[in-house]
C-alpha cells in the first residue's frame, strides 16, 4: 500500500468532499455501465439528483482489464465513462470534480480524494482497503504481481522461481523500502507447486 510500490491493490475514490462511504461491486458495476445518480447509492438530499461522472483506468489497460473481469463487465465501460492512461490521473480527475467516482491504485491516492470502503456482494460488509484486509485476503479488489516465464523453465529460471517464493525470498520482498506485500506462506506453497 506504499506510495513507492509500482503496483497496489485497486482503490474506489470518490472526491474528499462527497459523503459517500462504502459501495457494493454490484453497485460500482452498475456505476461504470451507465448514467447512475448518487441516490442510487443512497446518498440523500441535494446529492441525490447528481449524476455520478464514472471514471478510472482505460478498460483496455491492465487495471481496466482486472475490474472489467472482477465484476463480469463486458469489453468497455458505459457511455458516460472517462477513461485514462494512469492512476495518478484518475486520481487528479476525481480531486477535481466533487461529482466523479473512480478507480485507480491505492499507491496513486493523494489526501484530495476518500477512498470507499467495498463489499463483495449486495449482503456482504463492506471492507477497508487496509494492509491487515489486503493480508487476510478480504479486501474484494486485491491484485497480485505476476512473473511470466517461457516454458520448459530454464534450470536457472527455476531456482530463481524457487528463491522468490521461498520464506527468505518473500522476505526480501517485505523488507524492500518499496513497500510490497509478500505471498502468505499458503499462497507461495500453491506457487511453489506449478514450478
Amino acid at each position: 500500500l506504499s506510495s513507492k510500490a509500482l503496483s497496489g491493490p485497486l482503490a474506489i475514490i470518490v472526491h474528499r468532499n462527497n459523503p459517500l462511504a462504502t459501495l457494493t461491486l454490484p453497485q460500482l458495476k452498475q456505476v461504470l455501465d451507465g448514467t447512475v445518480r448518487w441516490g442510487d447509492l443512497g446518498l440523500t438530499g441535494e446529492w441525490a439528483r447528481r449524476v455520478i461522472h464514472p471514471c478510472g483506468v482505460r478498460p483496455e489497460l491492465a487495471l481496466g482489464i482486472f475490474l472489467r473481469a472482477r465484476l463480469g463487465a463486458g469489453e468497455t465501460f458505459g457511455p458516460g465513462f472517462r477513461g485514462f492512461a494512469q492512476s495518478a490521473e484518475v486520481v487528479s480527475a476525481v480531486a477535481a470534480d466533487p461529482l466523479a467516482l473512480g478507480f485507480a491504485a491505492i499507491n496513486r491516492v493523494t489526501p484530495d480524494v476518500k477512498v470507499l470502503a467495498v463489499a463483495p456482494t449486495e449482503r456482504a460488509a463492506p471492507v477497508a482497503l487496509t494492509e491487515e484486509n489486503v493480508r487476510t485476503g478480504r479486501y474484494p479488489l486485491d491484485r497480485f504481481l505476476l512473473i511470466y516465464a517461457q516454458t520448459p523453465l530454464d534450470p536457472l529460471v527455476r531456482e530463481y522461481l524457487r528463491l522468490v517464493l521461498s520464506r527468505e525470498g518473500q522476505e526480501a520482498i517485505a523488507a524492500d523500502a518499496l513497500g510490497y506485500l509478500p505471498l502468505s506462506a499458503e499462497e507461495a506453497a500453491a506457487e511453489r507447486a506449478k514450478l
